[in-house]
């Protein structure tokens, strides 16, 4: 039987199975969103020590000899990057050139000479907060 017949919904004459890739990436990414939203995890901050300890999880590179574990993250970096949308709050954190925050469909960035001269610029040094 083909696989194609075998992930056939039931209602259709199928055997109704899931799509496991599809399925085991959604499960990965949900284990990567935890690594982003959830940073004082131990295991977080494990993994961080380990693979990126000087950025944030997207900045990370795939090691020269990463665990399993690592691998599986690390493949669905760009499926979270993709989804992943900013919660403005206090913009303390945010980097004006690293990090996707301006919430357009490109994620473009913004491009400037004053990236060298200001490179650990944050959101927060560009607005006024209760300006009149």
């Amino acid at each position: 039987m083909s696989w194609e017949r075998l992930s056939t919904p039931k209602c259709f004459g199928g055997m109704g199975f899931k799509n496991l890739k599809a399925f085991n990436m959604a499960m990965i990414g949900k284990e990567a969103w935890k690594l982003v939203t959830s940073p004082n995890s131990l295991i977080i901050k494990l993994l961080k020590a380990k693979y990126y300890p000087r950025s944030d999880y997207f900045g990370a590179a795939a090691d020269h000899n990463p665990s399993y574990v690592w691998r599986g993250l690390w493949k669905v970096k760009e499926m979270v990057q993709r989804g992943f949308r900013w919660s403005i709050g206090t913009r303390e954190s945010i980097s004006v050139w690293h990090q996707p925050w301006l919430g357009n469909q490109d994620h473009l960035m913004p491009i400037s000479e004053l990236h060298a001269m200001w490179s650990e610029l944050k959101v927060a040094n560009l607005l006024q907060v209760n300006a009149k």
